[in-house]
């Protein structure tokens, strides 16, 4: 059996029947469109990866966080009640979000009690953390659902690392500008399916940042 079909049996069989069954839903797996399973290999087998580590942890129903998570995310996307069975989709930034936290955790040397999802007001999907005090994250990971969208998000923030006024970009891009302004990551990390990423190191001014790519290395927990 190879990686996407064991994903894809993890899914059906193992997952999806978790979300579902949750007393909170009780809903109908008939409602699962396995179409919706449009994911790459190598975010399919670090999503595994990430789970089997306990990188990424259910605490119930499907419910899942990382240790330094704000929040819970969840695997799947649900459509209006009104239908019946709910239809129910597999959400493939989640996906990502995981395959990135173990590859942190598995690749780059991060210790899993310094990883978190959704970081405190929630403009970014992912962080690593210096400690597991309350210090800003070092890292700060957006993920984008198609190679499209992260590279529109990646020309928006370049354009106002130049000093462009937010009201050029889109809505998201300045949310994300603030919060990176706010909280002074080391690393950025721009994330969408398949391994495309860029890493970029900010230098911070009074009146805004300037936005550097680097290596991959950059990521590594040894590379403070």
């Amino acid at each position: 059996m190879d990686i996407l079909q064991r994903f894809t049996q993890r899914v059906c069989t193992d997952w999806l029947t978790t979300y579902c069954s949750d007393r909170k839903r009780n809903y109908d797996a008939a409602g699962f469109n396995k179409a919706s399973i449009r994911v790459a290999e190598a975010d399919a087998k670090d999503c595994m990866l990430a789970i089997d580590y306990g990188v990424v942890c259910d605490t119930h129903g499907g419910r899942y966080r990382a240790n330094m998570s704000t929040a819970q995310e969840v695997l799947f996307w649900e459509g209006h009640k009104t239908k019946s069975p709910r239809p129910i989709t597999l959400w493939l930034e989640p996906v990502i979000t995981f395959a990135a936290l173990a590859r942190l955790h598995l690749v780059h040397g991060w210790p899993k009690e310094q990883l978190g999802m959704q970081p405190k007001g929630w403009a970014f999907d992912l962080a690593a953390h210096e400690a597991t005090g309350d210090s800003p994250p070092r890292i700060l990971g957006e993920v984008k659902k198609s190679g499209e969208e992260l590279r529109r998000l990646r020309a928006d923030l370049l354009k106002l690392s130049t000093g462009e006024p937010a009201e050029t970009v889109s809505i998201n891009s300045a949310k994300k500008w603030k919060a990176l302004l706010a909280t002074k990551p080391a690393i950025v990390w721009l994330l969408a399916p398949n391994e495309e990423s860029y890493v970029y190191a900010p230098s911070y001014s009074s009146d805004g940042c300037e936005l550097r790519e680097v290596e991959y290395s950059a990521l590594a927990h040894s590379a403070a």
